[in-house]
C-alpha cells in the first residue's frame, strides 16, 4: 500500500514520509527499491531518497553501484553530499566515490574533439562575432544576462566567472553535467499524452513543466499517471561542427563581456 503511494498524485511531503517509513519496514531491500523506481522520483524525491541511502552502510554500497553502473546520474547528488562520500571512512567506497566524481571524460572522441579546442584561452575572440554565434547556437535554448535569446535552459550569465575550458568542455559535452534542475523528464498523462520539458518548480498539488517552443504548461498531479526521468541533457551534442575554433572563441568573449 505504501509503495503505490509513491505517485505524482501524491504531494512530496506525503512522499517523503512513505519513503522514510519503508526504509524502516523494507530494511535491507530499501535501497534496490529506490534504485529501482529511481527514475520516476521527482528531484525532491530524489533528495531524500539520496539521503535516507547514505544513512547506512548498506544503501550507501547499492548508491555507489547505480552511480557506476549510469542507473543515477551523479549530477543528482548535491556537492555537500559529494564531499561526504569522497571522505567516508571505507578505504574502498571512498575510492569508488573518487572515481564517480572525478569528472573524467573516458571517452576517446570526446577527448580528441576537446582537444582541438585546447588552446582556445590564447585566442582573442571578437564580442560583435560572438553574440551573432550566440544567436545561431545558442539562443534557442539559453539567455545571458537574461536577454538576447529564451529563457529554457540556463542563463549564461551565471558561466562568466569560470574558466575558459571548462565552460568550452559542457558545450562539446553537454551529456558530461547536467546543470542541476534541468534534467529533462517526460510525463506521461492519465489520457494517454505524453510530454517532455524541465521541471521547474512543483507544489503539493501541480508541478509546472517548461517546454522548448512553448509556453510553460501547469501540470496537476491527479492527471499525471507517471513520471520518467531521462538522464539525457537538453542540449544537444556534436556542437563542434557547427561552431569552429574561431567561433568559440568569439562565444567566449561574448559570454565573458556581454555586449552593450
Amino acid at each position: 500500500m505504501l509503495e503505490q503511494m509513491l505517485i505524482p498524485k501524491e504531494s512530496i511531503a506525503v512522499q517523503k514520509i512513505v519513503l522514510k517509513t519503508l526504509s524502516t519496514i523494507q530494511g535491507e531491500e530499501f535501497p534496490l527499491f529506490v534504485i529501482g523506481k529511481w527514475n520516476s522520483f521527482l528531484p525532491n524525491l530524489r533528495d531524500e531518497g539520496i539521503r535516507l541511502l547514505l544513512s547506512n552502510e548498506k544503501g550507501t554500497i547499492e548508491l555507489i553501484k547505480a552511480l557506476e553502473a549510469g542507473t543515477v546520474d551523479p549530477s543528482a547528488i548535491p556537492w555537500p553530499r559529494q564531499v561526504g562520500m569522497m571522505a567516508q571512512a571505507d578505504d574502498n567506497l571512498r575510492l569508488r566515490s573518487r572515481e564517480i566524481f572525478s569528472n573524467k571524460v573516458n571517452d576517446v572522441k570526446k577527448k580528441k574533439v576537446l582537444e582541438q579546442y585546447s588552446d582556445i584561452s590564447s585566442l582573442k575572440g571578437d564580442v560583435d562575432k560572438g553574440l551573432e554565434v550566440f544567436k545561431i547556437n545558442c539562443a534557442t535554448c539559453h539567455q545571458i544576462g537574461g536577454e538576447y535569446g529564451t529563457a529554457y535552459g540556463p542563463d549564461l550569465a551565471s558561466i562568466r566567472s569560470r574558466k575558459p575550458e571548462s565552460i568550452v568542455k559542457d558545450i562539446l559535452d553537454p551529456g558530461l553535467s547536467i546543470a542541476d534542475g534541468y534534467d529533462l523528464w517526460e510525463v506521461k498523462l492519465i489520457n494517454g499524452e505524453t510530454k517532455q520539458g524541465i521541471i521547474s518548480s512543483e507544489t503539493s498539488n501541480s508541478i509546472n513543466l517548461r517546454v522548448l517552443g512553448s509556453s510553460d504548461e501547469v501540470l496537476s498531479r491527479s492527471d499525471i499517471e507517471g513520471l520518467t526521468a531521462k538522464n539525457i541533457s537538453v542540449m544537444p551534442a556534436g556542437l563542434e561542427s557547427q561552431i569552429s575554433i574561431n567561433d568559440m572563441a568569439d562565444l567566449l568573449a561574448f559570454i565573458k563581456k556581454l555586449k552593450k
